[in-house]
């Protein structure tokens, strides 16, 4: 719905996400809230082939994930894990969001596919920091069923590989 969402709303969902655990507490995540309607039309522009640049345009805020590089994964300057932890660090901070959105009777929609550069550009982001995703944050105008998903046991085991859980 394009209903606007309240500023204490917005701070309770944004502060569920700096409270997300990161790499060493490093907490490189930083979050553009983008409510204008003009920027919001020129990002949905950025990939309109999805059913999500719909609900861009329409909510009221979209959120604009961007990580600091080169600092999750190192400790006193030094790197000691080659895996990008800034992604596993925003994926913690947007799932808490999510969640803390959904708490207060908002919705969100994830976007992942789209240039980074381009939407870096046109909300000014500084050099050191890369554009990860867009979530689209308002009222549902629909409440769809849930998507199927896969079976516990299916997906935890205990001790090994495929041993099933008591």
């Amino acid at each position: 719905q394009s209903r606007p969402v309240p500023p204490d709303l917005l701070a309770k969902a944004l502060e569920a996400a700096r409270w997300a655990p990161s790499w060493a507490n490093t907490q490189t995540w930083r979050f553009i809230v983008v409510s204008d309607t003009a920027l919001k039309q020129r990002l949905a522009e950025m990939f309109s082939y999805n059913r999500a640049a719909q609900a861009m345009q329409q909510a009221p805020l979209v959120i604009v994930s961007c990580s600091e590089m080169g600092r999750s994964g190192r400790l006193s300057g030094q790197t000691v894990s080659e895996k990008q932890w800034h992604l596993f660090d925003l994926g913690s901070a947007l799932q808490n969001l999510s969640l803390a959105a959904h708490s207060l009777g908002l919705a969100t929609v994830h976007i992942g596919n789209f240039d980074p550069d381009q939407v870096g550009a046109l909300l000014a982001v500084p050099q050191g920091f890369e554009v990860e995703a867009m979530t689209v944050l308002g009222y549902p105008d629909e409440e769809p069923a849930p998507p199927p998903r896969q079976a516990l046991g299916e997906i935890a085991f205990e001790n090994r590989f495929g041993e099933p859980l008591p």
